[in-house]
């Protein structure tokens, strides 16, 4: 085999190694206090997602961001709207949608964690320029719209 493919093979593998790690550290808290939210890291996780969507979330979009079914994320978002956490919203312009929303409680939570969260994780990219932290946010964007 070409010995070009091989290296860009093993690069790939390498990549997607780190990575792993990287997510694998940061999924199990890597050390950030989730004791002022009741939430696990997974449930954090799609919290932030869902705050992310001003006009809210369907479950297949969630689920299509997350990579698992709609069953696996409908079981979540019920455990999240049983502890207020999130809310259920028919769609204005589609009564068959239902949109997620974030409670207003949540909201004010997330924006003291986020803050808190992001200075947690900022020292993990401090032996990179803030060049480098941009092309490496491009570079990953550019792989993961590569459909």
């Amino acid at each position: 085999m070409n010995t070009s493919v091989d290296s860009r093979q093993a690069d790939i593998q390498a990549f997607f190694e780190t990575v792993h790690r990287v997510f694998r550290q940061l999924k199990n808290g890597g050390g950030f206090p989730l004791n002022e939210v009741n939430l696990s890291g997974a449930q954090l996780r799609l919290v932030f997602l869902i705050s992310d969507q001003a006009d809210g979330a369907t479950v297949k979009d969630i689920a299509q961001d997350l990579g698992i079914t709609s069953g696996a994320v409908t079981q979540q978002i019920d455990e999240l709207v049983a502890a207020g956490y999130v809310t259920r919203t028919e769609d204005p312009t589609d009564r068959r949608l239902i949109r997620i929303t974030v409670s207003p409680k949540t909201r004010g939570v997330l924006s003291s964690l986020k803050t808190k969260f992001f200075r947690h994780v900022e020292p993990m990219f401090n032996n990179l320029t803030n060049q480098e932290v941009k092309t490496l946010r491009d570079l990953i964007t550019k792989v993961r719209f590569n459909d």
